[in-house]
């Protein structure tokens, strides 16, 4: 840049024909130069800075009533360092004319802003924020804007059409077989995996991210063994390739090959300079319930970079899907250190994601706020927070500070997308998702777990499907996006077929996690196969004999085959594990009246389940409790007003699974 301003400058001599004035010119070359690198550029300098952090920011929020108070304080502030510039010339030199003089200053000043500003937007260009989304590109090619968008058709042709261009690369025959993979034409996906591989052996083809795509999808389509075999293979030639390990690991556990998972896992390559790769480790760790070693290594990682969002996305993900267990760790680790502060912010980000326990995450907040813990963070765990007091004003304003900020960082964008989706704003969470994505486009959350809610949302359900595949491709082993998709297609979709296959790739990476099979076992009894879900039921009280749910669901069932002792001896056990579950205290109030005709008991029964309805109950079950209520009610004023020798109706009683 420097380079180009001398030439500017030079202009400006030739233009102002400098060597027909009767002066000095080595002299007055001189003197510009140290007066440029004395005074104006260090100015420029400060000038730039000024402009990265206020003008930046300032065109980005659209205010223009402060772009004119920006902008007449900098042309104030620049007058008055060009008057100091020019007091630096020694106007005693005769030599030297003062009126030449002020235009010379003024011209080489203005050239040095100019072309710094030229310069700068050019290399800035991307930094401020496209407003609209449908102009946001996220994708490499047509190809793959079919394939988001739904329409596979187009995407194979398209990918033919690309593939015939780049002399049959083998990665598009692998990028054909995802599509018909995802669209669940198995058969064809093996076809065209079975092309890449025929190129793949002809050239000695060592690609590690080609090969972990080929296995990844063999996996997918559930080829186990193709998987496993192709994999032990793929590793000999990319053993270090991050993500066919990760990819091998989900290979190995399909083929209960569960020591070998482990291992692969514990020998992990990972940068321990890098939070975001550290964080990566810890998750893996805890997945294969190495929790101990797993939180140590999310500390380290931590430690590293206190802003690291994957570090709270860890933290997030495991608090949706078991949030008492997260917290119990958490929570005896704070403990037991009182004056590690990680600990505390963790606690904060997970009582921030509700309603019921943000007040606790905001004196959690206040107690650390003088602390070491990072920058950003703190602050997106302040929007949240505000978010679910009920002070959403306050919210956006800070969102929007924190934008306009760190509009570079695809974080603070992915955080801003799940501020406004919450907000049902889901026209701004698209465009700050899609920013996120141009700025990393290898951050899994964006693709597992933002869009497809975004895309749901929208009413666009069957383009989320796409972008599930992309995350599980960046994360095999992550869980959550599978139950993700699991119960997309299970609620969404209306596909059990293809809830109940998600739920079994949740399982085989945590095959001992009875909520996986719980749900699997509600899947088999929405479907009418009661065996299927009884074993699973089965399973769930071995592996967890405390939760309810399980005894209250195989007892309805139990109840519903005519098995009544055992049905009630599961209810009983359901009730033992949780006397506030209000379902299980419905269901025997069912038996008392409907097996053993005690309408007094049943109406207890069914009275304390009333009483136990909160208002987070949802409407279902609190309209089945009243209604069974009123039902026992009507009974029992019947039997108390009959005759002897009168027979009752019993009515007919709603059970829950």
């Amino acid at each position: 840049m420097w380079g180009e301003i001398m030439k500017k400058i030079n202009g400006i001599k030739e233009k102002m024909k400098l060597d027909k004035i009767p002066m000095n010119l080595k002299k007055l070359k001189q003197k510009i130069s140290n007066v440029i690198n004395d005074s104006i550029k260090p100015l420029w300098n400060k000038i730039l800075q000024w402009i990265k952090k206020s003008i930046g920011p300032v065109f980005h929020k659209v205010h223009e009533s402060k772009i004119g108070k920006q902008t007449g304080k900098f042309f104030t502030s620049l007058g008055d360092k060009l008057q100091t510039v020019k007091e630096k010339i020694d106007f005693s030199d005769k030599k030297l004319y003062k009126n030449n003089m002020d235009y010379i200053i003024a011209g080489v000043v203005a050239v040095v802003m100019i072309t710094s500003s030229a310069v700068y937007m050019k290399n800035n260009k991307t930094n401020y924020l496209i407003k609209e989304s449908n102009k946001v590109v996220i994708t490499d090619n047509k190809a793959e804007d079919f394939f988001y968008a739904g329409d596979y058709a187009s995407a194979v042709n398209e990918y033919l059409s690309i593939s015939k261009k780049d002399n049959g690369n083998p990665k598009w025959d692998i990028r054909i077989a995802e599509v018909y993979s995802v669209k669940g034409d198995f058969p064809n996906s093996k076809t065209y995996i079975q092309i890449a591989k025929n190129k793949i052996a002809k050239d000695k083809i060592k690609d590690g991210n080609l090969l972990n795509y080929m296995v990844f999808t063999e996996f997918m389509n559930k080829s186990y063994d193709d998987a496993l075999k192709d994999g032990i293979e793929a590793l000999k030639v990319a053993p270090k390739n991050k993500g066919l390990i990760r990819t091998m690991f989900t290979v190995y556990m399909a083929n209960n090959q569960v020591d070998k998972a482990k291992d692969l896992i514990k020998g992990y390559p990972v940068n321990t300079k890098s939070a975001y790769d550290m964080t990566e480790y810890a998750r893996m760790l805890m997945v294969i319930n190495d929790w101990e070693q797993g939180l140590q290594v999310l500390k380290n990682a931590w430690e590293i970079d206190k802003d690291e969002l994957k570090v709270y996305d860890v933290l997030a993900q495991i608090s949706v899907y078991n949030r008492d267990l997260i917290l119990e760790k958490v929570s005896n680790l704070s403990t037991k250190n009182p004056k590690d502060v990680v600990y505390k912010m963790w606690l904060a980000k997970i009582y921030s994601l509700t309603e019921e326990t943000a007040d606790q995450a905001s004196k959690l907040l206040a107690e650390i706020k003088n602390e070491k813990i990072g920058k950003v963070e703190i602050k997106l765990i302040e929007v949240a927070v505000l978010q679910n007091t009920k002070q959403a004003d306050k919210a956006d304003a800070l969102m929007s500070e924190i934008v306009q900020k760190n509009y570079k960082d695809y974080r603070v964008l992915h955080a801003a997308s799940w501020h406004y989706y919450n907000k049902k704003d889901y026209a701004k969470a698209l465009l700050y998702c899609k920013q996120s994505i141009v700025k990393n486009k290898d951050y899994p959350d964006n693709y597992g777990f933002l869009m497809p809610d975004i895309l749901q949302a929208q009413g666009k359900s069957l383009e989320g499907e796409p972008y599930f595949r992309t995350g599980l491709m960046k994360e095999p082993y992550n869980y959550n996006i599978m139950l993700k998709l699991a119960n997309y297609y299970w609620y969404t979709t209306q596909n059990t077929e293809k809830a109940l296959e998600y739920f079994k790739f949740a399982e085989i990476v945590k095959p001992n996690d009875a909520e996986i099979k719980y749900n699997m076992a509600c899947i088999y009894l929405n479907k009418q196969k009661q065996a299927e879900a009884v074993e699973l039921l089965k399973q769930c009280i071995k592996l967890d004999d405390m939760t309810s749910k399980y005894h209250r669901t195989l007892g309805t069932i139990y109840m519903i085959q005519g098995k009544s002792a055992e049905g009630i001896k599961e209810i009983r056990y359901a009730y033992k594990a949780d006397e506030s579950d209000i379902q299980a205290l419905n269901n025997a109030g069912c038996y008392y009246i409907s097996v053993d005709g005690e309408i007094e008991r049943g109406l207890t029964n069914f009275k304390a389940a009333v009483q136990g309805i909160k208002p987070t109950t949802d409407k279902y079950t609190s309209d089945t409790i009243k209604q069974n209520f009123e039902k026992a009610q009507k009974l029992n004023e019947q039997y108390k007003n009959s005759k002897g020798d009168e027979t009752l109706k019993v009515p007919d009683f709603t059970l829950f699974y």
